[in-house]
C-alpha cells in the first residue's frame, strides 16, 4: 500500500515540476517568505528621462533598479512590469522616454532596460549620477529624499 502511495505522489511531483516553469516556481516561493506585517517604505514620485540614443527606435522601455528588485532579472532578461515602464515622447524629433515611477524614500541604482534584454548603463549625458560598476557597465544612481 505504501509503495501505491509513494508512487502515486512521485507521479504527481513530477507532473508538477514539468509544468510549472521553473521561474514562477521560484517567484511564489520567494512571496511566501516575505512577512505580511512588513511595513512599507515612504515613496515619492521620482520622474525618470531616458534620453539614450539606443533608445530612440525603441517599442518599449522600463526601469529596473534596487527599489523593484531589478524586475526580476535573471541571465540579462526582466519580468516586465508595467508599473515601471516608460512613454515615449518625441520633443520636436528628439525621442526620450519618460514616467513618473513610485520609488521609496533613500539611495538607489538602477539602469533603463529597451525591451526585456538590453540594458542602458550609464553615459555621462543621461543626467545622473554614476553609480558602482556592474556587468557591462556603470549603474544610474538617484537620491530620493
Amino acid at each position: 500500500m505504501i509503495e501505491i502511495i509513494l508512487g502515486v505522489l512521485g507521479i504527481l511531483i513530477g507532473i508538477f515540476v514539468w509544468f510549472v516553469p521553473a521561474r514562477q516556481l521560484h517567484r511564489w516561493l520567494r512571496s511566501k517568505r516575505r512577512n505580511p506585517r512588513r511595513t512599507t517604505p515612504e515613496q515619492r514620485s521620482i520622474r525618470f528621462v531616458c534620453n539614450s540614443r539606443l533608445a530612440a527606435s525603441a517599442e518599449e522601455v522600463y526601469v529596473a533598479g534596487t527599489f523593484n528588485g531589478w524586475l526580476n532579472s535573471h541571465k540579462g532578461s526582466i519580468e516586465p512590469d508595467a508599473s515601471f515602464q516608460l512613454k515615449r515622447v518625441d520633443h520636436e524629433g528628439a525621442i526620450t522616454w519618460e514616467g513618473d515611477l513610485q520609488i521609496p524614500v533613500g539611495p538607489h541604482e538602477f539602469k533603463f532596460v529597451i525591451g526585456e534584454s538590453y540594458w542602458i548603463h550609464w553615459h555621462k549625458r543621461s543626467g545622473y549620477l554614476k553609480g558602482s560598476d556592474a556587468p557591462g557597465g556603470s549603474n544610474f544612481r538617484v537620491f530620493v529624499t
